[in-house]
């Protein structure tokens, strides 16, 4: 029953049966995205090439084949963002796919190509604007987490005071933080019922599928 003090809105008839019938969602979008993809979130840190950014003999080759690769996965996935952002309301994401581009540039390299990736795998499309937005949590959680791997490789792979090759990694910490504290708000405004919420942790858990198939070529050499 619809509660007394909301009558007076004259809300349209399939809004109030909306109200009436979805279950709100049970507590903060970002909270349930990262109790909801936590299992893929370790799998990607674990058992990919990323554990390697940590380890202190990390090589300068394999730093820069993760950076291609990280270039390729956030190119396609920057790409098929844009063309959500008629609904969102305002724009999906930084373009972090130009910052590994500069990486890959230093280095002498060039980008890799999906089709050069083991396998080729696809992301599937992003069709909604939950689905985007999960997404989007795993893009701007990467960026978060390059700030703890930005000192590692410091220690154990560049120099203190080092900026060539680490456009990525070593982005502006305090603009990354006020872009997930946007991004936080957005999901609360946008994230309102629990089925949307589903939608996004669902996006997001391909999105970690996609990174995991991107990134594991270490294991495959290995075995």
């Amino acid at each position: 029953m619809i509660c007394d003090f909301l009558m007076p809105l004259q809300l349209p008839l399939e809004i109030w049966h909306e109200i009436a019938t979805r279950r709100t969602t049970i507590s903060k979008p970002a909270i349930q995205l990262k109790i909801g993809t936590k299992r893929w979130h370790t799998v990607v840190e674990k058992d990919t090439s990323m554990n390697r950014l940590l380890r202190a003999d990390i090589t300068l080759a394999e730093y820069c084949e993760i950076v291609r690769r990280l270039h390729s996965i956030h190119h396609q996935l920057e790409t098929r963002l844009a063309t959500c952002s008629p609904m969102l309301e305002e724009q999906p994401t930084t373009k972090r796919s130009a910052l590994l581009l500069s990486d890959i540039v230093y280095f002498g390299l060039t980008p890799i190509q999906p089709e050069q990736l083991e396998d080729y795998p696809l992301m599937l499309p992003i069709t909604s604007r939950e689905a985007a937005l999960g997404v989007m949590y795993v893009l701007d959680g990467a960026a978060l987490g390059g700030m703890l791997i930005h000192k590692q490789l410091l220690n154990n792979l560049f120099r203190q005071g080092d900026v060539g090759g680490l456009a990525f990694f070593g982005a502006d910490p305090v603009a990354g933080m006020s872009q997930w504290m946007r991004f936080q708000k957005l999901l609360e405004r946008t994230l309102i019922f629990q089925d949307q919420v589903e939608e996004a942790v669902n996006a997001a858990n391909r999105t970690f599928d996609y990174f995991y198939q991107c990134l594991r070529f270490s294991q495959k050499k290995e075995t």
